[in-house]
């Protein structure tokens, strides 16, 4: 037999629940909550993150890792889902496809064509935003307005041997600056020189033969000296006047006139050299096989990472991508021939003084958290120019080891 509890007892305790769920409802109420913290931002009253403030190895001692931070971080404008960066589906109208960049400026990506939130790009704009010591200097040509080339070689009478080298001197310097342009050459046989008209012919044709040899030795190139009889030459010259002409064709001479295209000066732009670190890998396709890419790198116990999502990727595509962290770095990832991908990393530490022989650098590849590529070795630097064009020198290391995978994965 059941037993049925009295209600008296029963009554009291549910009027002590209820007293008690009020009493905690009214001291939320009454007392002020915190507010959430910003994305990205530590909660009130946590200690800031320690940023590393001395060298040592890129392994154990190094800050946290940002590949670690990354799911945590704000994802950027152009990231996918867990802040991925990713190219955008390829697609499109083919005859626009070239570089496009993202509008966070993080990440580019070839060959695409521009769609909503991306923006036309080219490869050196790409590398100058994400990898800046990827980046060439560019080189700018500027024409430069041209003045008509013309010289009078003369010759002592009957003779055919040049006296007074020293127009042709300058006038070779003069065309060397001139890379596209042609003279045109006569010779001249004033009445009388010679005793007959095939003398004549002669004598001017050893003239024209001396003055080209000597323009040759030069180094002018044969292909650029057109001889022409008189009537072809002194037609050429249309601008000529009659008088000029008389006098001209009356002297013992060769006449060189010419008008070359516009000479190109080229100059350098955006020249400079940025200190740091490069290393260059060669990955297998089938290493690469996954949903995420992840390169880190580490130098001078400074480091920065990116994720790259590899949905979008195809044999032939390019990216170029930046790496956030405390270190200034960006990649440059390129499908190469023979199924394999290439990738080159490029570190830079403008501060020459934070620079010192046996610093660690290391870099570590991974797609969806499996090892495909590890390198870690001190640091020799040289002083030398960033690109042969340059003008300055400043301090490079260039990462000799061989790369430490899993795969297959092996230095170029």
């Amino acid at each position: 037999m059941i037993q049925k509890p009295s209600w008296n007892p029963c009554r009291a305790r549910i009027a002590g629940a209820f007293g008690l769920a009020a009493l905690l409802a009214v001291g939320a109420c009454g007392s002020p909550q915190p507010s959430a913290p910003k994305a990205g931002l530590p909660p009130s009253g946590a200690a800031p993150r320690a940023e590393a403030s001395g060298r040592g190895s890129a392994g154990g001692d190094r800050p946290a890792s940002p590949a670690d931070e990354a799911s945590a971080a704000p994802a950027p404008a152009g990231a996918g889902e867990s802040g991925l960066l990713h190219c955008p589906t390829p697609g499109g109208d083919p005859a626009g496809a070239g570089w496009v960049m993202g509008d966070e400026g993080r990440i580019c990506c070839a060959s695409r064509a521009p769609v909503p939130g991306w923006k036309p790009a080219t490869l050196e704009g790409c590398l100058d935003a994400v990898a800046k010591g990827l980046a060439p200097p560019s080189y700018v040509v500027y024409p430069v307005e041209s003045t008509p080339v013309q010289a009078t070689i003369p010759f002592a009478r009957g003779s055919s041997k040049l006296t007074r080298p020293a127009p042709l001197e300058s006038l070779a310097r003069l065309l060397a600056e001139y890379p596209d342009g042609k003279v045109v050459v006569h010779g001249t046989t004033p009445c009388g020189e010679s005793p007959s008209e095939d003398a004549a012919a002669r004598l001017a044709a050893s003239r024209v033969a001396a003055v080209r040899g000597d323009l040759e030795r030069r180094g002018v190139p044969a292909s650029r000296l057109v001889t022409m009889d008189r009537d072809a030459f002194f037609s050429f010259r249309g601008e000529i006047h009659h008088e000029e002409a008389v006098v001209l064709a009356s002297s013992p001479a060769v006449l060189l006139r010419g008008f070359p295209s516009k000479p190109r000066k080229t100059e350098l732009t955006g020249d400079r050299c940025l200190p740091g670190a490069t290393a260059a890998l060669s990955l297998p396709a089938e290493e690469m096989e996954g949903r995420a890419l992840t390169i880190e790198a580490c130098h001078a116990a400074r480091c920065a990472a990116a994720p790259l999502s590899l949905t979008a990727l195809r044999p032939g595509d390019r990216v170029a991508l930046a790496l956030s962290g405390q270190l200034s770095a960006g990649a440059f990832l390129a499908w190469k021939e023979q199924a394999r991908w290439a990738l080159d990393v490029r570190t830079v530490v403008e501060d020459e003084q934070a620079l010192a022989p046996g610093d660690v650098f290391s870099l570590r590849v991974q797609v969806d958290g499996r090892p495909v590529a590890q390198v870690q070795e001190p640091l020799t630097y040289t002083r030398e120019k960033q690109h042969p064009g340059s003008r300055y020198t400043c301090l490079q290391a260039r990462v000799q080891g061989r790369s430490q995978a899993a795969g297959s994965a092996t230095r170029r």
